[in-house]
């Protein structure tokens, strides 16, 4: 089966993201297409995958995060896309070293990771460390990468739900 490929005019009638902002984020390599243009006015080509990242992207930074940041977590998933699959739950674990952020990805399979790791009398993240920085992590991002993904396609499809 041949993949699909998008466009930037796809992501800005379909994801909704302002052409200004898109570019900037290009420009800047926060969010990379999988084809990039090959110089002015060429059209570069993204994956769906990509189009997952890129919503992943914008989402972290309305939540506040830096663009430096997400960014840095973006990167990670393209580094590891061959742990995404169908993977319902990413665990993104940061730490900062040499003056930089770190990030491990992780996918979680067919359970969901707040339910074994969080309740109200205690915090456990014994799962997601790794075995060389055991307990050596600043901060831990659970994404539900399911709900982004079907969220996007039905952006991409342009049908509403409910």
């Amino acid at each position: 089966m041949v993949e699909e490929k998008y466009t930037t005019k796809t992501i800005v009638k379909k994801l909704g993201i302002p052409l200004q902002r898109v570019r900037m984020w290009l420009m800047g390599e926060f969010v990379v297409a999988s084809v990039p243009s090959e110089g002015q006015g060429k059209k570069a080509f993204f994956t769906r995958e990509d189009l997952y990242q890129i919503v992943l992207f914008e989402k972290l930074l309305k939540k506040g995060l830096r663009r430096e940041l997400a960014s840095t977590y973006i990167k990670s998933l393209r580094d590891g896309v061959s742990i995404l699959g169908a993977a319902p739950y990413l665990v993104l674990i940061s730490r900062e070293a040499d003056g930089g952020t770190i990030v491990e990805s992780r996918s979680c399979l067919g359970f969901n990771p707040l339910k074994p790791i969080i309740s109200p009398d205690y915090f456990m993240i014994s799962e997601f460390e790794s075995e060389e920085n055991k307990s050596d992590w600043d901060d831990v991002l659970i994404i539900n990468y399911a709900k982004l993904r079907k969220e996007v396609d039905v952006m991409l499809s342009g049908k509403n739900e409910g």
